[in-house]
């Protein structure tokens, strides 16, 4: 059995940047679904600021 039990996306996604925010000193980490045609911020987090909320969706060729 692996160390990680996760009952859905949203779930492991939480974790995955919570694990990776502890890590790196940067204020904001977003995990993304990106069809080569929109992209729409699935998870996010923001240390001190919002600079992204999840929800967020944008066409992929404006998005950087």
């Amino acid at each position: 059995m692996t160390p990680y039990s996760f009952t859905s996306f949203d779930h492991a996604a939480e974790n995955v940047l919570k694990m990776v925010s502890g890590l790196m000193e940067v204020n904001t980490l977003f995990i993304a679904k990106n069809d080569k045609q929109d992209v729409e911020i699935v998870k996010s987090f923001n240390r001190d600021r919002v600079i992204i909320e999840a929800g967020f969706e944008t066409e992929y060729e404006e998005s950087y």
